[in-house]
């Protein structure tokens, strides 16, 4: 697993990695000692293998200001100088254009009719003595059903990497909730643990599009954001998550099509209610952050600002299948041998009697 000082790489079953521009080639143990900074370097020297924030420069001066804001709040709040997202969801949600608004590169394919890399993908930048790392994983649901490639790319991704919020995609335009959300939130609390939603981010592509039946876009997003907070809480009930009804997560809007409107200063804007135009980029930083702080705030989180993969922890869990009801084993086990056990011998018997009984009067 590559490491914050590495190229933004990760490693497949045979060994090949995926880069921010598609390519694969080899790793060798060589490239990984050689690693330099030359290419970006700039008046502020990135840390080893960290390239500059180039795409942040060319924002509009307001969403560069708010976003300097959010990241100094994570740094004073949590003390730590970076900030890792990890976007999650099914195909076509608009991860891959998430990370390409968020880094203001074109890091990943988001091409419609594309077929999906297998692979995870990390974006890297450092601006102003603090790095971002934002993760574009495939997608969980692979037709009505959880994706096993997909879950196991998003553990490899998660495997020794502090993660300081998770944001959960879905497309604005569903209108509402299914079966396949139920089946993601489910195979995240059992393969990543219930912890991930201590610092999730419930975020909504394609706000721009127009509810129907007359529907506003804010109750729109106000109905679909209390459909999948009621989801997780289902499940952060099976998984015996402590203060679950208390679960209440930060939530954005965002808009990558070319139907997004800008306000006077450039900014990526989505309209809510009242034709509220409201830039969505910095709010989205700020959920992050949010989502990255709240653990630190709140006394039934863990006390950390970031989540780190446990697999120990999780197989003991209470969203692990197999440890639910074990202490009902051996009063079950009890139950058959002395109630049912007894029952089906004797039935057995009478059978083997009453077939007895019939040969003696055929004879």
């Amino acid at each position: 697993m590559a490491s914050y000082g590495e190229e933004p790489e990760y490693e497949d079953e045979d060994g090949d990695y995926e880069s921010e521009d598609g390519s694969e080639e080899m790793l060798e143990e060589e490239e990984e000692e050689e690693a330099t900074t030359s290419e970006g370097a700039s008046t502020a020297t990135p840390p080893l293998g960290m390239k500059p924030w180039i795409g942040l420069q060319t924002m509009p001066q307001p969403t560069r200001d708010k976003i300097a804001e959010h990241m100094q709040r994570q740094q004073t709040e949590t003390g730590d100088n970076e900030l890792t997202v990890v976007l999650i969801g099914r195909q076509g949600v608009g991860k891959s254009s998430t990370v390409n608004a968020l880094i203001n590169e074109k890091v990943a394919n988001d091409q419609p009719f594309v077929q999906e890399t297998v692979r995870p993908l990390l974006a890297s930048r450092a601006a102003g003595g603090f790095n971002v790392h934002v993760i574009d994983t495939p997608g969980l649901l692979d037709g009505e059903s959880v994706s096993s490639n997909g879950l196991m790319a998003l553990r490899a991704a998660l495997d020794d990497r502090k993660v300081h919020c998770f944001v959960f995609m879905q497309r604005l335009d569903s209108w509402r909730c299914d079966s396949g959300d139920e089946l993601m939130i489910r195979a995240l609390c059992q393969h990543c643990g219930a912890d991930v939603f201590d610092r999730v981010v419930l975020g909504f592509s394609h706000g721009e599009l127009k509810p129907p039946n007359g529907e506003t876009t804010q109750k729109l997003i106000e109905r679909r954001y209390a459909q999948t907070v009621s989801m997780i809480k289902t499940e952060l009930k099976k998984a015996r998550k402590k203060n679950y009804n208390d679960f209440s997560p930060p939530m954005a809007v965002v808009e990558n099509s070319s139907r997004c409107p800008t306000n006077a200063e450039g900014e990526k804007c989505v309209t809510l209610e009242n034709d509220e135009k409201v830039p969505w980029l910095p709010a989205l930083v700020g959920a992050m952050v949010d989502a990255s702080t709240q653990s630190v705030k709140k006394s039934e989180g863990d006390g950390k600002s970031y989540y780190l993969f446990d697999y120990k922890k999780i197989k003991k869990s209470g969203a692990n299948p197999n440890t639910r009801h074990k202490l009902w084993m051996f009063p079950a086990f009890l139950l058959q041998w002395f109630v049912l056990r007894p029952i089906i011998v004797k039935v057995i018997r009478n059978d083997i009697r009453k077939d007895r009984a019939i040969d003696r009067y055929a004879l």
